[in-house]
């Protein structure tokens, strides 16, 4: 069985520090989660039920939520807490399902990911626990429904029974994704940050307590709001900082990208690259070969992911140039 980190308060951020250098889910087609479902239907109605494997499944089940504990949430902003819990749970289900043959291109992917990567945080990795968590469950898609282990783990936590809020937040999470932010003000533990592309302004909290400078360019995954703080996003995981790489460069970037894959006018197109890149690796490499430095509460990375020259642990790296 192949493991998805789980969050707590503490894995959310990074190593020690060093010195400075609202949300629709679209009805998709679910061929992955159907066959699924089927399997657990088809289970439900067996005759003889095999008490060995039903016995193994709840252990494992309370093994795994035995290692969320309260104390783990307590600190964290309540709205950032709540998804942190609902995530928890979705990677329960997610770890679960895993060991199904319906499931084995994410287990594929998650072993490889994890080989490669590291995932643990700066100094051992620059691709954080929290990063790596929400990619591994909701941006790693197959088929024409870009189904991932998230929303498998979504649709049966629903025919389970789990609660309609339980799955509104879910579902939030699920059709998240990551996006390069400029600060535009910080007050208060609050930050407005602009998307560079979209425009959109957006209203945020940051449990990393970094709140950032203004002109600051961030690369990170935002939470919409929920009920515990109507009106204020989430910062979902530790800021990745752009250091020595400019709006001019990100800008140019996306106009080029875009306009690849025709779809430069649209906030579709935008999302979706955003969201699975060019292939499931296209953004934990980039950050991988972006990374500079880091502090306890944020991420230095350099660079752009269409120009390997710009990457600081590229092998085409060009030291001097900034972009």
């Amino acid at each position: 069985m192949v493991g998805i980190r789980r969050l707590t308060g503490a894995s959310y951020r990074t190593g020690e520090g060093v010195d400075k250098v609202e949300c629709k889910f679209k009805k998709k087609r679910q061929p992955i989660a159907d066959k699924v479902l089927q399997r657990i239907e088809k289970e439900m109605k067996r005759d003889v039920i095999d008490l060995s494997s039903v016995r193994a499944g709840k252990k494992q089940a309370a093994d795994l939520q035995a290692t969320i504990k309260a104390d783990d949430f307590a600190e964290l902003p309540p709205a950032y807490a709540v998804y942190m819990w609902v995530q928890n749970q979705i990677t329960i289900t997610a770890e679960q399902l895993l060991g199904l043959k319906a499931m084995y291109k994410f287990a594929d992917v998650i072993e490889e990911s994890q080989e490669l990567y590291t995932p643990m945080g700066p100094p051992i990795s620059p691709i954080t626990a929290s990063y790596y968590s929400f990619w591994s469950l909701f941006d790693v898609a197959f088929g024409l429904g870009k189904e991932t282990l998230g929303s498998v783990a979504i649709a049966v936590s629903r025919r389970l029974g789990a609660h309609n809020v339980f799955i509104e937040l879910a579902t939030k999470m699920a059709e998240s994704r990551c996006g390069v932010y400029q600060i535009v003000s910080s007050e208060q533990g609050l930050i407005t940050v602009k998307e560079l592309w979209t425009q959109e302004e957006i209203i945020a909290r940051n449990a990393s307590g970094y709140n950032g400078e203004v002109g600051e360019i961030w690369y990170t995954r935002i939470f919409p709001p929920n009920e515990l703080e109507q009106g204020v996003s989430v910062v979902a995981n530790t800021p990745y900082v752009m250091y020595q790489t400019s709006v001019a460069g990100w800008m140019k970037y996306f106009d080029d990208i875009l306009d690849k894959g025709g779809n430069k006018q649209s906030n579709d197109g935008y999302h979706d690259h955003m969201k699975y890149g060019d292939g499931h690796f296209y953004w934990p490499e980039y950050i991988f070969e972006a990374y500079v430095n880091h502090t306890s509460s944020h991420i230095f990375s350099k660079g752009l992911p269409n120009i390997p020259e710009s990457r600081p642990h590229s092998e085409l790296y060009e030291e001097y140039k900034t972009w």
